[in-house]
């Protein structure tokens, strides 16, 4: 999550100002770069990655004049026609708004009308701190280059990238605290998860989340209510996946006793550290609760192999990839275990590889 975290900020950089008023239906595109070619590519991208639309922009004498039609306010992906993963960059197309552009190719800055002067005043605020994240990301890109050992790489990371990113979540947090109005603190909302998500949509001023800002915060809104129903006290969300044997498993089914929901896949590292004290518990408290594996994102046959390989002798379940089960529990990083009492009523979760989550069966079943 850090290194996303990083990437969503330092994207977020170089928005301005304007005063040219467009189509209300589309976003006017303007501007000039350096080394961009005679040709552009906008990708016009949903809320889930899809590509919505995509527009040929002609550069003629060196300038953008576009306009690229818009029913609401989306990502939108900048691109080479001969290198369509070499983006210029992600903005944010706004209806009825003019997106000036200038500089290079390799750094390019955004202009533009209110919206935009908006994200300026931000980004003025953010930039010496941006400088030092973008720093802190040279040093990493340099210790891979150079071959030094993950291990290195890792304490380089927590030594200098955790109080560096403390500071830019704190600096987030006070911005938009301070501009509760200001739509462009909308657009940073996605840097968090979690409670700190409830904690700075609660930030915003009330017409930014239902004005024209609600087609990028719905989803947001829509996943930290999700989260919300799944928190302690709340009836558990029903379960019914295959096991091992393809029988037809169902989280009812183990009503009566402790159940602990452990989400999970063969491709993470910190899911596949925690199993050896996992078992310890498992045979410590032995019939005092279940464990029922969820497997996520693999295919059935390295889950089955995963499972053997690792001698894990607890229930099982398949959650495939059409499956929302993820989803219905909102679950925000793996390993994510979640603790069901008796009744069916969520008592804990614990997110990540917590040495919490031991602490917790110590003192529910150590008694």
């Amino acid at each position: 999550m850090k290194k996303m975290y990083l990437a969503l900020i330092v994207g977020a950089m170089g928005l301005a100002s304007c005063t040219e008023q467009p189509d209300p239906n589309k976003l006017h595109l303007t501007g000039s770069l350096e080394n961009m070619g005679d040709t552009l590519i906008a990708q016009v991208m949903s809320n889930e990655g899809k590509t919505i639309s995509t527009d040929t922009i002609l550069v003629k004498n060196g300038q953008i004049d576009a306009q690229i039609a818009l029913d609401k306010v989306a990502q939108i992906y900048l691109s080479k026609p001969s290198a369509s993963n070499e983006y210029i960059s992600m903005i944010y197309g706004v209806p009825g708004e003019t997106c000036q552009l200038s500089g290079t190719w390799e750094d390019t800055k955004v202009d533009g009308s209110q919206f935009y002067a908006d994200f300026k005043k931000m980004n003025d605020a953010f930039e010496p701190t941006m400088k030092k994240v973008m720093d802190f990301q040279k040093k990493i890109e340099d210790m891979m280059e150079k071959n030094e050992s993950q291990e290195a790489i890792s304490e380089f990371y927590e030594k200098e990238g955790t109080p560096l990113l403390e500071g830019v979540n704190k600096l987030i947090k006070d911005y938009i605290q301070q501009n509760p109005k200001s739509e462009a603190c909308a657009t940073l909302i996605s840097n968090f998860d979690g409670d700190e998500l409830k904690e700075v949509l609660g930030y915003l001023d009330e017409s930014v989340k239902t004005g024209r800002m609600k087609a990028i915060l719905s989803p947001l809104i829509e996943k930290m209510e999700k989260m919300e129903k799944v928190s302690e006290g709340h009836e558990a969300p029903a379960i019914e996946l295959k096991d091992l044997n393809g029988k037809t498993l169902t989280l009812k089914s183990l009503r009566g006793k402790y159940v602990i929901l452990d989400f999970w896949g063969s491709w993470c590292g910190w899911c596949i550290k925690g199993f050896p004290q996992m078992k310890e518990y498992y045979n410590k408290y032995k019939g005092q609760f279940e464990i029922l594996g969820i497997d996520c994102g693999d295919e059935e046959d390295a889950w089955k192999a995963a499972v053997a390989e690792h001698q894990l002798p607890w229930k099982h379940v398949y959650n495939p990839k059409e499956s929302t089960l993820t989803e219905d529990y909102a679950i925000q990083g793996y390993p994510t275990k979640i603790v069901i009492d008796p009744e069916g009523k969520i008592a804990k979760v614990i997110v990540g590889e917590d040495p919490a989550f031991y602490e917790y069966l110590d003192a529910t079943f150590g008694k």
